[in-house]
């Protein structure tokens, strides 16, 4: 393996990779149509499922713009969620890669827009650092270019699009190619970025750095072993280096979180391994594109589809360049993390396999690091740079046997053109986010905090969104690791408590202190969502109002005033 040559001057690089910018841009508007209809003045976000977690990310952008005109970078606590106490937002994923470019758009573009722009540059970022990955490690850019596609416009990453922070995933390659230039190249000014890089990805998301981790702890090692390295003071001071950095930076992410008592138990209780698991067919088994779709009936977990092209030159890359130890490193990775990604029950066309759960072993034997993933799917941000790198390899020994009888471009050209058909999953569907009438009559309202009901993690998402409207405080919300504080204040008041858990009004257990000590915390509104609570409890939740006379009501929701809820008759004896 070779790599570019170093020392080039500004205009050589955009000379020679900025048609691949160009390139790779069109490639994004291309397959993401009709995004680019959706950058101005739209209401509509990009989103292949209606997830409330997208609400949550709207959520994000406004919070930490609300944080910067404070004077706050990265706010650790929101008074403005589980009124009146608050929540500690330590454990809770912040993407500054995504929400900084987002806060600084809004105003030009509105927050739907600059939502979708900011995920055409999180998958051009995605493709660039990948493609300078695999420029340098295979000296062809065409190969590169190649792997630039495969790593940015997989299945995976454009679903994720409902959740950017687990589609944020070019740190990854930077930071393989800077250690491998720290090592190769007796890099110091490598091993200072590459440490900044992994702290970089811990205000991304630490699934990310999870994945950094496993993949640095084989690949240093081998890279220290390269031409014997291990020798090299240089190159002991040059990984120290890395590692200390890497590790201040990272700490800086997760002692608060520590502090907060998000410990190895926490993890434990949210972690999934039984759902969101991946078929061993999930792989090869186009469910989601658009050309197969009609041709396949099962879904075995859909949106794991890596493309014929990619598992073939997989295969391929593996047999023909067995003797290099980069491939066999990478090869080894990505069927570590493909392994863990089948979950706790290894299935195949949907029927269970007797097999070992590598997910299960991963989480018992190294707790500290894998108990960060909630689900087992997860372990495909581990696997598509491994991969990629693999099938990368593969597409060069094909263009080496193919040339000089067929051009190598040519090839190249027809991998990338099949994969994309292959692989593509129709049209960006847009997601019409609106916003409901009562918002319009709480910003014409007396101030107060809100009471949402039902009450919930689900509803709460969409609860704060609709709060980035009303810039009310409420008394639930949501982060993305809970720890039992957050909700004290609700258990702790007999009303609330029952709201939550769902149960019937019980007048023995409350009494006028109950409300009053609500009003005293600000609230003043309560809000039922008839269009989020369940069938089934419709009825229950109409007989807690059932005295009561609506401030508003439409056929979505209707608005209490707290000092007129009177389900026990106290304000009638008091009279």
């Amino acid at each position: 393996m070779q790599h570019s040559e170093r020392g080039k001057s500004v205009k050589q690089v955009i000379k020679r990779d900025g048609p691949v910018w160009l390139l790779y841009l069109a490639l994004i508007l291309l397959v993401t149509a009709p995004l680019l209809a959706h950058f101005v003045n739209s209401h509509s976000v990009a989103t292949y499922e209606r997830n409330t977690d997208t609400l949550v990310k709207l959520w994000d952008r406004w919070f930490i713009a609300q944080s910067l005109a404070a004077g706050q970078l990265y706010p650790q606590q929101a008074d403005m969620l589980f009124a009146p106490d608050g929540a500690n937002l330590a454990a809770h994923n912040l993407n500054i890669a995504q929400i900084l470019p987002h806060v600084f758009l809004t105003p030009l573009l509105g927050t739907a827009g600059a939502f979708n722009v900011t995920v055409v540059m999180i998958l051009f970022l995605n493709m660039i650092c990948a493609y300078l990955l695999i420029d340098y490690v295979f000296g062809d850019q065409r190969v590169a270019i190649f792997g630039g596609v495969v790593f940015g416009l997989n299945q995976w990453t454009l679903f994720k699009v409902i959740q950017p922070e687990m589609m944020s995933l070019f740190t990854i390659p930077l930071v393989i190619l800077l250690v491998i230039r720290m090592l190769r190249e007796d890099e110091i000014r490598s091993a200072v970025l590459a440490g900044l890089l992994v702290g970089l990805s811990a205000y991304i998301t630490l699934y990310v750095v999870v994945m950094l981790f496993v993949i640095l702890a084989i690949l240093v090692p081998a890279l220290l072993l390269e031409e014997k390295r291990w020798r090299s003071a240089r190159a002991w001071l040059s990984t120290t280096l890395f590692a200390a950095l890497a590790g201040v930076a990272v700490s800086s992410r997760v002692l608060p979180m520590i502090s907060i008592g998000i410990t190895g138990d926490v993890l434990a209780k949210s972690v999934r391994p039984g759902s969101s698991q991946v078929d061993m067919l999930g792989i090869v088994w186009p469910f989601l594109s658009f050309f197969w779709r009609p041709l396949v009936t099962d879904s075995f977990v859909g949106f794991h589809y890596m493309g014929l092209v990619v598992v073939s030159l997989f295969v391929f890359g593996v047999i023909s360049q067995r003797k290099q130890w980069l491939v066999t490193v990478m090869a080894a990775l990505s069927i570590v993390f493909l392994a863990i990604s089948f979950g706790s029950s290894v299935s195949l066309g949907g029927q269970s396999v007797p097999l070992p759960s590598a997910f299960s072993l991963s989480q018992t034997l190294v707790p500290f690091i894998f108990g960060a993933l909630v689900r087992p799917w997860d372990a495909f941000i581990g696997l598509l740079l491994p991969m990629t790198l693999v099938a990368s390899a593969g597409l060069v020994a094909l263009v080496d046997k193919a040339e000089p009888r067929i051009s190598g471009t040519l090839v190249v050209a027809l991998c990338i053109g099949f994969y994309l058909v292959d692989t593509w999953m129709g049209p960006m569907p847009m997601w019409h986010v609106e916003q409901p009438a009562y918002i319009a009559v709480l910003n014409e309202a007396e101030p107060g905090a809100v009471i949402d009901l039902p009450m919930g993690r689900p509803p709460s998402k969409i609860y704060m969104y609709y709060q980035t409207r009303h810039e009310r405080p409420i008394v639930e919300g949501i982060v993305a690791r809970e720890v039992p504080e957050l909700y004290a204040y609700i258990r702790g008041n007999p009303l609330l408590r029952t709201w939550r858990q769902g149960n019937p009004i019980d007048c023995e257990a409350l009494s006028p202190e109950v409300f009053e000590q609500l009003q005293d915390d600000n609230f003043t509104w309560i809000v039922v969502h008839y269009d989020l609570i369940p069938d089934g409890m419709v009825p229950l939740v109409e007989s807690y109002f059932a005295t009561s006379t609506p401030y508003y009501a439409d056929d979505q929701v209707s608005i209490y005033r707290l000092s007129d809820y009177d389900p026990c008759g106290y304000n009638a004896a008091e009279r």
